[in-house]
C-alpha cells in the first residue's frame, strides 16, 4: 500500500513505457549533435594528420643522422690532416695532401690545400705552386691579398717577373684601403724587379703616406733614388 501511495505521489518520475527519461534522452542527443563534427572531422583526416607526423618525426631523423655523420666526418678528416702532417714530408706529403683533397676534405680543404703549396714550394715544384694558388682563389675569393702575392711569388720563381707585377695590380684594384699596404710592398718590389720605376715610386709613396713607424725614411731615400734614375729630382 504504500509504494502503491508513493507512485501515485509522484508520477512525474514514472518513464514512460519502452524508452528513457524525456530530458536526459534530448540532453544526450544534444552533447552526441555537438561532438560528432569534430570527431568526424578527426576520422575524415586521420591519414593525413599521420603521414605529417609521421613525415615530421622522419624528417627529425634524417636531421639527426646528418649532423652526426658530418661530427663524425669533420674529427676524421682532423685526424686525418694531423696524420699526414706529422708524419709525412717531400713527396710523400704531397701524394698523401693530393689524396686528402681528392676526397671529401670538408672544412679542412684550405688547411690542406695551403699545406700542400707549402710542400710544393719546399720541392721546387713552382708550377704545381701556380696551379694550387688558383684553386685557392676559386674555393675562397676573400683571400684576394694572400692569393696574389702567392700567385706573384710563384711567377717571380718562374722568370715570369711581369706577370707577377700584374697579379700585385689586379688585385690592389679589388681590396679596401685597409689592404692596399700588404700590397703596396710587394708591388714596390716587384715593380723594382721589372724595371717599372714609376709604379716602384708609387707603392712608396703609398707607405710614406701611411706614416709607419721607424719607416719613412727608407722610403723617402728609395723613391729618391727611383727618381734619380728617371733622371729628375726627389
Amino acid at each position: 500500500m504504500t509504494a502503491q501511495r508513493n507512485q501515485a505521489q509522484a508520477p512525474g518520475l514514472q518513464a514512460p513505457a519502452g524508452g528513457p527519461l524525456p530530458g536526459v534522452s534530448q540532453g544526450l542527443g544534444e552533447v552526441s549533435e555537438e561532438l560528432h563534427p569534430i570527431l568526424q572531422w578527426i576520422v575524415d583526416r586521420f591519414k593525413i594528420i599521420t603521414a605529417v607526423l609521421v613525415g615530421v618525426l622522419i624528417i627529425g631523423i634524417i636531421i639527426f643522422i646528418y649532423d652526426l655523420n658530418k661530427d663524425n666526418a669533420y674529427h676524421a678528416n682532423r685526424e686525418e690532416l694531423g696524420k699526414i702532417l706529422i708524419s709525412s714530408s717531400g713527396q710523400e706529403r704531397i701524394d698523401a695532401l693530393d689524396a686528402f683533397l681528392a676526397g671529401s676534405p670538408g672544412e679542412f680543404a684550405l688547411q690542406a690545400r695551403l699545406e700542400l703549396i707549402s710542400a710544393l714550394q719546399e720541392q721546387g715544384l713552382n708550377e704545381r705552386v701556380l696551379a694550387e694558388w688558383n684553386k685557392v682563389a676559386e674555393d675562397d675569393r676573400d683571400l684576394v691579398v694572400m692569393v696574389a702575392m702567392g700567385k706573384a711569388n710563384a711567377l717571380h720563381s718562374l722568370g715570369r717577373d711581369a706577370e707577377a707585377l700584374d697579379a700585385l695590380l689586379e688585385a690592389r684594384q679589388r681590396v679596401g684601403e685597409t689592404l692596399v699596404l700588404p700590397l703596396a710592398r710587394a708591388i714596390a718590389a716587384q715593380a723594382e724587379i721589372t724595371g717599372n720605376l714609376e709604379e716602384a715610386i708609387s707603392a712608396y709613396q703609398d707607405l710614406l703616406g701611411a706614416n709607419l713607424e721607424g719607416d719613412s725614411g727608407f722610403y723617402k731615400d728609395k723613391i729618391a733614388k727611383l727618381n734619380e734614375r728617371l733622371g729628375r729630382d726627389g
